[in-house]
């Protein structure tokens, strides 16, 4: 606003506010109101009012000279623009009159233009019509001459069949013309009737068409027996022909003529049951190789000329697709029709060879055909007709009979062995069926996630095996199993099957040796699949390089999350396998541990019986029961299983164990035996404490010698197995003490 220049700078106001095409006052006033009152905003705004009044005066008053001038320069301007008008009301008139006389000729003008238009259009008509006529009198004369034998000047086959062809080409694009004309005055009667006439003769046309494509294609011959020539004039002959195809929109017609009277005959006389079987068993189609080949060659030699003109840049005839049109599609018609005991059979090899056959054929089509998409149509419809569930189910049950067979034996180890790390006859086989379902032999990409789950599935079946060997081993042992869920707990029919098994690969006598195994067949079995997830992933979902850049990029953001799911899936089952390690291990701890703590239990208590009451000698020397408790220990652990399997910090631990639970034991027993000895000590001083002379020889003294002295030898067995940590335990320190202070006391 102007006069907001002119105003103080006090006012609390901007301009621009009250300028806004969009202003609202009650808005305005709801804004003002969160920081002032209704009375002083009002107060406000009369007072930026009568600033506004003043710079309005002050305007005025600054540029009074200004209106004044104006003003005077305003005198007589009514008397000088009456002078003026009288002139133009003439002109005016005048303009009127020239108008009037000149636009009478000019309508007579354009009358005659309309008219000269409409003689040239009814011209025009009637040339295209004789056009039209003369057109399809030279189409008949030439269909007509065709069905009579066409040139018979000419003085080869070739020549006649390149002569007929371009007869017939000419006559398309005529009839083409005509059928454009016709299409485009359609209001004409004229042009209906001819249009009629030429859908009779587009009939004929294409029914010579017909027989002369097929002469253009010629007697089936290989690739070796016909010459470079001879290709080369089929292939124009076929070209003359099929541009007299596209001339008239029937190119489609081309295709079907060359499947149904080519293609699907000799497809009919190759696919008999016979010749797919080759000699085996019915429905092996172990022959069905050999027949994609002869395929191929009829490719080369059928087909072989007719590419060539299709994909001859100059002919024009790239829109033109006799691979996808008329060979995938015939194919899909033998096939469907002639091998159903192939995508049918009931063998897995045969599904898997004839499928991965049947796709490679498809593949080599795609690359033939100038529309790849439709060759690929084809080829997911012909090959949605192998039965990939009986397939999958055919493979599951091969594999997980040959995993049942393996996990069934009674020989839980029939040689001690470290094939692929592993050595439970059963863990090998495992991985050998995972590795069968991603085998190329067996792996078919549209079942990939039910090979997938069908590896799970074998996964799952090996550790509800082992643990319920474990469960077995375990009852056998008579060892308590504290080491909490058990991955096998299932009350289903396949967990008595499964338990079944079990006994006989676990229920033979076998020794703790058999947990180091799998304990071993755990781990690396952990390795194995943390190894393989990349390449199961690669598997499951290949990189497709044909799609655009932003399809790639969703693949693999996709890829990504669906690796990250199967790594997941993985360690579940890693994390069930090292349970099941633990566990074993924990297993060998306590049977080992029992067998060593019944031995110790016994020796301690036979100590007291050589030295109460006697008067043998203190001992100096360990007993000899202390050798015997060590050499369940010694076996185990200087076996080859132990040695090869475990590693030397594992073999310390599990020893720190064993020596913890005979410290344990024997810290017991010593105090058990030796509280019976003071106690009948005690007791023979109370009755001999009238005797002044006897003094008695104190049998502790030397039971708790025995201890001290079996108690070390004890330590140095440990550290001479490998476990010297055990003379530092704050256990065996405290045994220790105890029986060295009251030997010294004594």
């Amino acid at each position: 606003h102007p006069l907001g220049d002119r105003l103080d700078n006090n006012t609390m106001f901007e301009d621009a506010a009250f300028l806004r095409e969009d202003f609202d006052p009650d808005a305005f006033v709801a804004e003002q109101r969160k920081g002032m009152t209704l009375e002083s905003l009002r107060a406000e705004l009369e007072g930026y009012v009568a600033g506004l009044d003043n710079a309005l005066v002050n305007i005025i008053n600054n540029d009074y000279s200004a209106f004044l001038k104006l003003s005077s320069m305003l005198v007589d301007i009514d008397a000088l623009v009456a002078g003026l008008r009288e002139p133009l009301n003439q002109l005016e008139s005048r303009v009127d009159r020239v108008r009037k006389v000149v636009s009478e000729p000019l309508g007579m003008q354009q009358s005659i233009a309309d008219q000269l238009q409409l003689v040239q259009e009814k011209q025009s008509i009637i040339s295209l019509c004789l056009s039209a006529r003369e057109t399809l009198d030279k189409v008949e004369r030439q269909v007509e001459q065709l069905r009579n034998g066409g040139d018979a000047e000419q003085s080869s086959e070739s020549d006649l069949i390149v002569a007929n062809g371009e007869a017939l080409c000419r006559a398309s694009q005529r009839l083409a013309r005509v059928a454009f004309l016709s299409q485009e005055n359609m209001a004409l009667p004229i042009l209906r009737s001819i249009r009629a006439k030429a859908r009779s003769l587009e009939h004929g046309l294409l029914e010579e068409l017909d027989k002369a494509f097929e002469t253009a294609l010629g007697p089936s011959q290989s690739g070796a027996e016909a010459s470079a020539e001879v290709r080369a004039a089929r292939a124009d002959a076929i070209a003359v022909v099929l541009r007299a195809y596209v001339a008239i929109g029937s190119g489609d017609q081309a295709g079907k003529v060359f499947k149904d009277r080519v293609v699907k005959p000799y497809f009919k006389q190759l696919f008999t049951q016979g010749r797919v079987d080759a000699g085996g068993a019915r429905g092996a189609a172990q022959g069905l190789g050999a027949l994609y080949l002869e395929v191929l060659g009829f490719l080369d030699a059928r087909c072989g000329p007719l590419l060539d003109a299709i994909r001859n840049p100059q002919e024009g005839l790239g829109q033109v697709d006799f691979a996808g049109a008329a060979v995938c599609d015939g194919l899909y018609e033998v096939i469907s029709e002639q091998l159903s005991h192939v995508y049918s059979s009931g063998m897995a090899d045969t599904l898997h060879e004839s499928y991965s056959k049947t796709q490679a054929l498809f593949t080599v089509l795609a690359e033939l055909s100038s529309e790849p998409e439709r060759v690929r149509g084809s080829a997911a419809r012909t090959l949605e007709l192998w039965n990939l569930s009986v397939y999958t189910q055919l493979r599951a049950h091969e594999l997980l009979e040959r995993l049942e067979g393996a996990l069934g034996k009674e020989t839980l180890i029939e040689s001690f062995s470290l094939e692929n790390g592993l050595v439970l006859g059963g863990s090998r086989e495992l991985v050998s069926c995972l590795a069968t379902c991603w085998d190329d032999r067996v792996f078919l990409e549209p079942v990939g996630p039910r090979l997938f789950k069908l590896a799970l599935e074998l996964l799952q079946r090996y550790v509800r095996w082992a643990a319920a060997g474990l469960d077995c081993l375990d009852g056998q042992l008579g060892l308590a199993d504290d080491s909490g869920s058990d991955p096998s707990k299932a009350d289903s029919k396949g967990s008595s099957m499964r338990d079944e098994l079990a006994e006989k690969a676990w229920g033979a006598g076998l020794p703790l040796e058999a947990l180091l195994f799998l304990i071993a067949d755990c781990s690396r079995l952990c390795a194995i699949l943390k190894d393989k997830s990349s390449s199961w992933v690669t598997k499951l979902f290949p990189a497709d390089s044909s799609s655009s850049e932003a399809d790639v990029a969703h693949a693999a953001t996709d890829r990504a999350g669906k690796d990250a799911v199967i790594r997941s899936v993985h360690q579940l089952i890693c994390a069930q396998l090292e349970e099941l390690g633990a566990r074993a291990k924990k297993m060998v701890e306590q049977g080992l541990a029992s067998e060593c703590v019944q031995v110790l239990q016994s020796g301690l208590e036979s100590v007291a019986p050589m030295y109460r009451m006697t008067s043998k000698p203190a001992p100096t020397t360990a007993s000899a029961y202390v050798l015997s408790v060590v050499q369940p220990l010694t076996r185990f652990t200087e076996g080859p299983p132990a040695q090869q399997l475990v590693s030397a910090a594992v073999r310390a631990e599990l020893l720190e164990s064993v020596f913890e639970a005979c410290l344990a034991t024997f810290a017991e027993i010593s105090n058990k035996e030796l509280q019976k000895v003071i106690s009948s000590e005690n007791a023979l001083k109370r009755l001999n404490r009238g005797a002044a002379n006897r003094k008695l020889e104190s049998s502790s003294d030397k039971i708790r010698t025995q201890f001290r002295l079996d108690l070390a030898e004890l330590g140095a067995s440990a550290a001479s197995l490998g476990a010297p940590e055990v003379q530092s335990t704050s256990q065996f320190a405290s045994l220790a003490e105890e029986f060295a202070a009251v030997s010294s006391e004594d």
